[in-house]
């Protein structure tokens, strides 16, 4: 599913402009998951990309930890046209008292780029014992005028 509001465009984890390497499990109807999917990275070294026309972009998803482990890291890696941003990571304090799936939670989101066409790279370095879903992927597709390049 594609919606766009306010130049945002939000693209579900099933869309095909979302690429996964192979290896990423598929999770159907989740009642807080937008669509009902989620795609599980359930190994590391597993890695998704998107390129998307626009100034900026998030990814949004949830995090969970399995009940009978010891708390870990989870940690994937964003970059952006090369250039790395950022990590998803809950520390071992954190992971401690997250039992249950968290959901919607901004697992990244880019700095405002200049308005043209960017790649997003994820890489996911470290999982289990916990477990890391993408929901959904989104960019702001207009430039700071507000104006679309598009309609200009």
């Amino acid at each position: 599913m594609d919606g766009s509001t306010d130049g945002m465009v939000i693209l579900d984890d099933r869309d095909s402009r979302i690429v996964y390497s192979a290896g990423w499990g598929l999770d159907w109807d989740p009642e807080a998951a937008y669509d009902s999917t989620l795609h599980l990275a359930g190994a590391q070294g597993l890695s998704a990309s998107l390129t998307y026309v626009g100034t900026q972009v998030m990814v949004k998803g949830c995090i969970g930890q399995a009940p009978d482990h010891a708390a870990s890291q989870v940690l994937a890696t964003y970059s952006v046209d090369g250039q790395s941003y950022g990590t998803t990571n809950v520390d071992d304090s954190a992971a401690s008292s997250l039992t249950v799936q968290f959901c919607n939670a901004t697992l990244f989101a880019s700095p405002t780029l200049p308005h043209g066409q960017h790649r997003l790279d994820v890489t996911i370095n470290n999982i289990a014992p916990n477990e890391l879903w993408f929901d959904y992927f989104s960019y702001i597709s207009v430039d700071a005028s507000g104006v679309s390049p598009a309609l200009q």
